[in-house]
């Protein structure tokens, strides 16, 4: 039976966060897991590029919920709906997403996994990171650092034990850098 994953992030944009979730709804592997990906600002937001990989894969979805500037509670029900839908195994959250899908998720169980981008001190206005810490202080939420560095400042910004912050690296698609046509060259020196 397939395992499935929610991951949520603002938009599907031109960014780091973005390739990111890209790459995880089209790398998981597709007999093991069932993909949605949840931009919380509407299609016109996003880079097509992006949407059309997740869209290509045959295990993986991309559905839009056209957020509305500033702060839109109404996400938060909109988010609570596809998550009692859904039924997720695991919810991926990025960037800003994490407050709104951490509010959906109150009191209904998931297991949530909170990436963090940037060092934590920049990565959330003051007001998301006091909500962000309530959720890692309760065990609710699992932070995830893509570097040492970023790891560091987790620990400091939300005085959290090194144990309960995960560590995953970025990994990129090296595929897109392999030259399939380029010839073995030999050079004579003198």
């Amino acid at each position: 039976m397939k395992r499935r994953v929610m991951m949520v992030i603002p938009t599907l944009g031109g960014g780091g966060a973005e390739r990111v979730v890209t790459d995880l709804a089209r790398f998981l592997h597709q007999d093991r897991w069932d993909v949605r990906v949840i931009s919380l600002y509407g299609r016109s937001h996003a880079n097509e590029y992006f949407v059309s990989q997740i869209e290509e894969t045959n295990h993986a979805a991309v559905i839009f919920l056209d957020k509305r500037n500033g702060i839109d509670f109404s996400l938060i029900k909109e988010l609570r709906k596809i998550i009692k839908e859904y039924r997720p195994d695991i919810i991926h959250t990025h960037l800003y997403a994490g407050v709104y899908t951490g509010a959906a998720s109150l009191f209904l169980n998931k297991k949530i996994l909170h990436t963090v981008h940037n060092i934590a001190e920049q990565e959330l206005p003051e007001a998301h990171r006091r909500l962000m810490n309530m959720a890692y202080q309760c065990h609710k939420v699992i932070p995830v650092a893509i570097s040492k560095t970023v790891l560091d400042s987790i620990r400091n910004v939300y005085h959290l034990k090194e144990k309960d912050i995960r560590l995953v690296y970025n990994g990129i698609d090296s595929s897109q850098f392999i030259n399939e046509e380029r010839e073995e060259k030999t050079y004579d020196f003198i």
